[in-house]
C-alpha cells in the first residue's frame, strides 16, 4: 500500500516545480535505463493543487528555487541517489 503522504512523478520538470515549492525528495526509483520515479513527501492532494496551478499559470516560484531544484534533481539522477 502506498503511503498517503507521498507523491510520485516521472515528469522531470514538474518534479522540479514540486521540489522548488518546498517538498522534499524522498528517493529516486529507477524504472528503466533512462526513466526514474521521483518520490516526494507531499500528499497527492497538495501535489495535484501545485500541478493544477502550474498548468493554469498561477503557480509562483522564485527562479532561484526552480534552478536550484533542477540542478539538485540532475545531480541526484547522475549520482543515482
Amino acid at each position: 500500500m502506498k503511503n498517503p503522504i507521498t507523491f510520485t512523478s516521472k515528469d522531470f520538470y514538474l518534479s522540479a516545480c514540486i521540489r522548488a515549492s518546498g517538498a522534499n525528495l524522498i528517493r529516486l526509483e529507477p524504472i528503466d535505463y533512462k526513466t526514474y520515479l521521483f518520490h516526494f513527501d507531499i500528499s497527492p492532494v497538495q501535489a495535484n493543487n501545485l500541478i493544477e496551478r502550474h498548468w493554469n499559470g498561477t503557480l509562483i516560484l522564485s527562479t532561484k528555487a526552480v534552478i536550484d531544484a533542477i540542478n539538485e534533481l540532475k545531480t541526484r539522477l547522475h549520482q543515482g541517489v
